[in-house]
């Protein structure tokens, strides 16, 4: 894991996603973000500059519905380990 560099501008979550992928030698992997300027600017920027290294077959998809459930998903899991706590 990694923080992103504040502010959070399209350069700076390439930089994290970069590096993160990277660090964990993931490759011909498929990016889902939100429909947000900064993260579709980033894949872009990712795609453009490591094509050769990282992604190589990424596409430009954005799978808003993936997104989706892992959001809910995930506020379901906390809301379970909120619950667990209390």
């Amino acid at each position: 894991m990694t923080n992103v560099k504040y502010p959070h501008t399209a350069i700076a979550i390439e930089e994290a996603i970069t590096k993160c992928l990277t660090e964990w030698s993931i490759r011909d992997k498929t990016c889902a973000v939100l429909n947000e300027v900064d993260k579709l600017v980033a894949i872009v920027k990712i795609k453009t500059k490591h094509n050769h290294e990282i992604m190589r077959s990424c596409t430009d998809q954005i799978n808003r519905i993936t997104v989706h459930l892992f959001d809910l998903a995930s506020e379901h899991l906390s809301n379970l380990a909120f619950l667990e706590d209390a």
